[in-house]
């Protein structure tokens, strides 16, 4: 009897695994979906912003090209990523102003600046010889 009840309660506590683990994944899994989709949003922001060569760019602007940009991806609302879109325009940098129309605009020089000196940089290196040294 003993050796019976033990057969079945492990028949139940196998098959209850199957059902029980994917339950406690569940949390995690969409849990890291959200971040993924986060990160993937955030990406098309910089990429739309890095891609401009304005001087400004206002919020309506970025969400504008990100939208323009995409292919296969969802249509971005300001409404709806107005967080993120906030984070990603104080996480580039540069001085931030209100626009005639009451809008967020961003300014971008800095990222000029840093664009052509890196541009020098890469001619001057080329420029240079390269030496190898071994010891």
């Amino acid at each position: 009897m003993l050796i019976a009840l033990l057969a079945a309660f492990n028949l139940v506590g196998i098959f209850s695994l199957f059902f029980l683990i994917p339950l406690l994944r569940a949390p995690v899994v969409w849990w890291n979906n959200k971040k993924q989709h986060s990160n993937n949003i955030r990406r098309r922001l910089y990429r739309a912003i890095f891609g401009t060569n304005d001087e400004s760019i206002t919020r309506n602007d970025v969400v504008e090209r990100a939208n323009r940009i995409a292919t296969t991806e969802e249509k971005l609302r300001i409404a709806d990523i107005e967080e993120l879109l906030g984070e990603t325009l104080r996480d580039v940098g540069g001085d931030q102003s209100v626009t005639e129309s009451g809008d967020l605009a961003a300014d971008l020089t800095h990222l000029q600046i840093e664009e052509q000196a890196a541009e020098e940089h890469a001619l001057e290196e080329r420029k240079a010889k390269v030496i190898y040294q071994t010891d």
